[in-house]
């Protein structure tokens, strides 16, 4: 159950592909209805070339979650742009205050990283437990997961 036809027009330089899920019994007639109707409509409606756009996708996983002593912050980031901008991860309490931040020396393209967090502050200073969120950001990427700290 499936067929295609191709045919191409040199003298307007346009060709036309048509994928069928059953078959065509009859592709003369499918060439002699279809396709110059097709035709007649892309040269009304003009013809234009998809560019494809830059994919930007960032990745965040946490595990365990929830966890007491230590959780893994797994990222990763693709993006097919020529330059991307340095990722940087924080923890953020439930009132949305900053209390952990991760320095990112590397620049990440289309690989991922991981960093540990052991559920203590900047000054090293161990977090009460709570709903915590880690996000990720790099230019205009952005992923959050919520994250539950057990004491």
């Amino acid at each position: 159950g499936a067929s295609a036809v191709m045919a191409y027009y040199e003298s307007l330089d346009i060709g036309v592909v048509i994928f069928s899920n059953g078959e065509i019994n009859s592709i003369t007639e499918l060439l002699a209805g279809m396709v110059p109707a097709l035709v007649q409509w892309a040269m009304q409606h003009g013809i234009a070339e998809n560019t494809i756009e830059p994919v930007h996708i960032a990745r965040l996983e946490v595990t365990p979650n929830p966890f007491t002593f230590n959780t893994n912050i797994r990222y990763s980031i693709l993006d097919t742009r020529s330059s991307i901008q340095k990722p940087a991860i924080g923890i953020y309490d439930a009132t949305g205050r900053l209390v952990k931040s991760f320095n990112l020396e590397s620049r990440i393209e289309n690989q991922g990283s991981a960093i540990s967090w052991r559920g203590n502050d900047n000054a090293g200073r161990k977090l009460p437990g709570g709903v915590y969120f880690v996000k990720l950001t790099s230019g205009n990427l952005e992923e959050t997961r919520k994250l539950l700290l057990v004491r």
